[in-house]
């Protein structure tokens, strides 16, 4: 298979669409920078690929996963340590320990993923001796 071919016959696709005259031939990158139809090749990503909820360094770039997901660096809540998580905010809890209904939180109206992979709320316990206290709850 040609390479040269290749590049040459989506470079001339994309000069059809952008009503630009074809060359002769294969399309050389000069030809491409020239007629602006680089800038429709995105450069291939070349940075580390991660795994969303495995630790990393505080301040890290963003990153993508194996899958092609950017992944963002965040904080797990009232600890140091961060992980890398598919949305650019706070994390409620450390993905290594995952929480189950009934478990003690610390902060009213965080949302994690417990055991099971399923959504789960902090709020306060309704009725008992120990009405008010907060801990982890199913989506109701």
């Amino acid at each position: 298979m040609n390479v040269k071919r290749i590049v040459g016959a989506a470079a001339a696709a994309v000069a059809a669409t952008l009503m630009l005259a074809p060359q002769a031939g294969a399309w050389t990158l000069e030809e491409l920078v020239a007629t602006g139809s680089a800038a429709l090749f995105p450069p291939a990503y070349t940075g580390p690929i991660v795994v969303l909820g495995d630790y990393c360094q505080a301040h890290s770039e963003p990153a993508r996963t194996a899958d092609g997901r950017t992944a963002y660096c965040v904080r797990i809540q009232f600890t140091d340590a961060y992980v890398w998580s598919d949305r650019n905010e706070l994390q409620a809890t450390d993905p290594h320990f995952p929480v189950s209904p009934g478990d003690v939180c610390l902060d009213a109206n965080a949302v994690t993923i417990g055991t099971g992979q399923r959504t789960m709320y902090c709020n306060p316990t309704q009725n008992g001796r120990n009405r008010g206290n907060l801990v982890w709850q199913l989506q109701p």
